[in-house]
C-alpha cells in the first residue's frame, strides 16, 4: 500500500482562496470586464476599514480616484445578471456551509444522511 501523498501543488495564499471563490459567479457575468469590476469592488469589500461606500472601496484599494466613477458605473451595468447572481451565490454558500458544518458534526442540514469529512472539499473550486 502506498503512503505517500500525491503533490498537490503549493498552498494557495488566503487571496489565491478569495480569488478562487470569487471565479464560481463568473457564470453571472456576460463581460469579462464587469465580472473584474466586480472583482474589485469585492476585494475592496474585503479590505476597507470604513464605510463610506463606493469612497472606501476606492481608498481601501489605492485606486486612481479618476476610478471612482467607472466603479460607480459598473455596480449599474447590463452585464451583471443578477438573478443568476443571486442563485450562484446562495448555491454556493449553502454547499459551502453543508460541506464544512455538516460534515463536521457527521450530519447533514436535512438529518437524513451523514456526510464524510471529505464533504468539505466539495466547496472548493
Amino acid at each position: 500500500m502506498d503512503t505517500t501523498m500525491p503533490d498537490r501543488g503549493p498552498p494557495l495564499s488566503l487571496w489565491g482562496i478569495w480569488w478562487n471563490a470569487i471565479l464560481l459567479l463568473r457564470p453571472a457575468f456576460s463581460r469579462l470586464r464587469t465580472f473584474m469590476w466586480f472583482a474589485t469592488a469585492v476585494a475592496g469589500l474585503t479590505v476597507r476599514v470604513e464605510l463610506l461606500g463606493v469612497t472606501s472601496i476606492v481608498r481601501a484599494l489605492n485606486l486612481r480616484p479618476g476610478l471612482y466613477t467607472k466603479l460607480l458605473d459598473h455596480f449599474h451595468s447590463s452585464g451583471i445578471k443578477l438573478d443568476r447572481l443571486s442563485a450562484l451565490w446562495a448555491q454556493i454558500v449553502l454547499q459551502c456551509s453543508q460541506a464544512s458544518y455538516g460534515s463536521m458534526a457527521g450530519w447533514s442540514w436535512s438529518g437524513t444522511e451523514s456526510k464524510p469529512p471529505s464533504a468539505a472539499r466539495k466547496c472548493r473550486p
